[in-house]
């Protein structure tokens, strides 16, 4: 079976071929808001600042502890194959390291919108919680920081 048009198998043509490819390499789930608010990535930033960077760095780049950003992060997610909530219950769990769990839940989705935030992932309307994490995709990573991370 041809087409008639291109005397390929295949009726779509090589550039219809090519946006497809493309659109399975970048996933959307990376590119469209994810389920976390600017004021929520503001307010992790400053609960990071204070209860994290000590550990992982003043922007996230690593140090006593992991990188949280960038292609040192990704490594990690992609080694231990971490979900977004896997990652939210391993940190509300086990940081900060000092005194484990002793962050309002509040805190932790807050620190945890931040990293999404400057690992590239664009702000949306609502503020990531327990019932939207499982729509969050970590890997592969957008990149470069969303902006949203430091204005309030």
């Amino acid at each position: 079976m041809t087409s008639t048009s291109t005397g390929h198998p295949f009726p779509l043509g090589r550039f219809a071929w090519m946006a497809i490819l493309a659109s399975l390499a970048f996933p959307a789930t990376s590119l469209a808001a994810a389920p976390y608010s600017k004021e929520q990535a503001v307010h992790g930033r400053t609960v990071y600042n204070q209860s994290c960077a000590a550990c992982h760095g003043g922007k996230l780049q690593g140090g006593a502890g992991p990188a949280l950003r960038g292609k040192k992060f990704s490594g990690s997610l992609s080694y231990g194959n971490m979900t977004a909530s896997q990652l939210f219950d391993f940190m509300s769990k086990h940081m900060p390291k000092n005194e484990p769990g002793s962050l309002p839940e509040k805190a932790y989705w807050d620190v945890f919108a931040y990293m999404l935030c400057e690992n590239g992932f664009k702000a949306g309307k609502t503020a990531l919680d327990a019932d939207s994490v499982g729509n969050v995709t970590l890997l592969p990573l957008p990149g470069k920081p969303a902006g949203a991370c430091h204005s309030p």
